[in-house]
């Protein structure tokens, strides 16, 4: 099998825009409006192979994939005169995932099945920046690991 998907996310191909038409602020001078985030993208390719052994009492399972992302979406958490601010969504650029999984079911006898499961994720930031702004802090994590990824 091999498929390639791109779009919003998993199984969606539409464009997502959110804005935050006012943003509350508590320093002097006036609120923020009209700040934006572009819609995050990920094209993804995979390939598989799925076989089953010995009379169908084994399965085994086979699956590389690569993913593109870009618009990135991370938190962000407020400056240090704005620390009311603990999640704020911003687009930090481009990312990008690689890795292999696999998995074989031996079914025993009747009653009794074993499995294995092995797997394997390299997940980077690649051009991932944020300037940060007057509320909001910047960050830099390109060639970084993804958060979250082990």
């Amino acid at each position: 099998m091999a498929e390639h998907e791109g779009g919003a996310g998993e199984g969606q191909k539409e464009r997502i825009e959110i804005r935050v038409n006012e943003l509350p602020v508590h320093v002097d001078g006036p609120k923020q409006t009209g700040l934006s985030i572009k819609p995050e993208t990920v094209d993804t390719f995979e390939v598989g192979y799925r076989a089953t052994l010995f009379d169908r009492k084994v399965q085994f399972t086979s699956a590389i994939f690569y993913n593109k992302y870009k618009n990135i979406h991370v938190t962000d958490s407020g400056t240090t005169g704005n620390s009311d601010i603990s999640n704020a969504l911003v687009n930090l650029g481009t990312a990008r995932t690689y890795g292999a999984e696999a998995s074989i079911v031996w079914r025993v006898a009747e009653p009794v099945t074993l499995s294995a499961n092995l797997g394997y994720l390299n997940a980077k930031y690649q051009k991932a920046f944020y300037a940060g702004n007057a509320l909001l802090q910047p960050i830099s994590a390109g060639c970084n690991t993804m958060i979250l990824a082990p």
